[in-house]
């Protein structure tokens, strides 16, 4: 498991000291730089590969958004997974059966590659690719708090 990883499990365990996000985003940033990130998940029992190439996608029922699932328990815009500083963020957008990450109740979190995102009834999963030997150290404990699992 890479370094970065170890820190996105980290930072979900632990709770307290909360400074400005930016200023904890940017201390961990360009994580991905180097890297492919993509969600594969099952519709009609076929694998589908959605690759991420923007910084920001909308995940949800309507046909404007990003990753369009046919799941009538999904909300027109469900969630979104941003890339902040590097970092790959899920955030709920108010839905009404709520977002999941690896069995877990979230409103944001961060995410790390094999992660299991549940929207509606939709199982997705996290997918990161190391296109370069992408290394992070975690040299304070300043970080707790950053993503707020519920």
């Amino acid at each position: 498991m890479t370094d970065w990883m170890n820190m996105i499990q980290k930072l979900r365990k632990n709770e307290g000291e909360q400074g400005s996000e930016k200023d904890q985003f940017s201390e961990i940033a360009k994580i991905f730089n180097d890297q492919k990130i993509c969600i594969e998940y099952y519709r009609s029992k076929k694998k589908v590969l959605y690759k991420v190439t923007k910084k920001s996608i909308i995940i949800g029922r309507a046909t404007k958004v990003d990753l369009t699932l046919q799941d009538p328990t999904v909300s027109r815009n469900h969630a979104r997974i941003e890339i902040i500083d590097g970092i790959p963020v899920l955030i709920d957008l108010g839905s009404l059966s709520g977002t999941q990450v690896n069995g877990k109740k979230i409103t944001k979190t961060g995410l790390k590659s094999g992660d299991t995102i549940q929207v509606g009834d939709t199982q997705l999963f996290f997918k990161v690719k190391d296109t370069k030997n992408s290394t992070l150290k975690m040299t304070t404990n300043k970080y707790k708090g950053l993503f707020n699992s519920l």
